[in-house]
């Protein structure tokens, strides 16, 4: 009795599984790098200790980022995506929230925990660490998080302060706190610090403060 065989895998069929083999190994590369940042700082994120963590070759680095430069900038141009995709989250589900003062505490509660997290942290470490990566952050990039914070601006201040302004705080405070954790192998008391920065925006911007300063 003759085998019946199946249907023949055509090249765009392969061409497709090479590609999504290609995508998972570039994130998997990408992610240990961000957690080996993350535990162990910049300094111990070599080439040998990444591709020990990921379980990969050298030639994978070298064939999909080129050197360790390029796969710094990868993680750079992953994290600044991760990050407009993820405030543009924050910003629809509290572009839901009528009460002006519950949606700049949740604004603010939420961001903050974004601007906190593991690979934000090892953005910022990387970017200091690394001053000549700042030049090769993708502009589109960089234009869609600027458009994003402008958004964010416009729900949180409603036009009673200078849009800059209230993004300058809110990142600035998260940034600060960052920094001062990479300093310090005691864990900082981010809930709190984020807790108290959700409510010191939130009076700013109610309407009873708001007509106390006649705006």
């Amino acid at each position: 009795m003759a085998t019946k065989k199946g249907p023949r895998t055509t090249p765009r069929q392969l061409a497709k599984r090479g590609q999504a083999r290609a995508d998972r190994t570039q994130a998997l590369v990408i992610e240990e790098t961000i957690r080996c940042v993350h535990e162990e700082g910049f300094a111990a994120a070599s080439t040998r200790r990444i591709i020990e963590r990921a379980g990969v070759s050298w030639g994978v680095i070298q064939y999909h980022f080129g050197d360790r430069d390029g796969l710094l900038a990868a993680v750079l141009d992953h994290g600044m995506t991760s990050l407009v995709d993820a405030l543009e989250a924050i910003i629809a589900r509290a572009g839901e929230i009528k009460d002006g003062r519950t949606r700049a505490k949740t604004l603010t509660s939420e961001i903050w925990a974004v601007l906190t997290a593991p690979q934000s942290m090892s953005m910022l470490e990387i970017l200091i660490a690394t001053r000549w990566e700042r030049g090769r952050l993708n502009a589109g990039d960089l234009s869609a998080l600027g458009a994003t914070w402008a958004r964010v601006s416009e729900l949180l201040g409603e036009g009673a302060a200078p849009p800059a302004a209230i993004v300058d705080l809110l990142s600035a405070s998260a940034v600060g706190m960052m920094v001062t954790q990479m300093t310090t192998d005691v864990p900082l008391p981010m809930d709190a610090v984020q807790q108290a920065m959700a409510s010191v925006i939130a009076d700013r911007f109610s309407p009873r403060q708001r007509r106390r300063r006649g705006t």
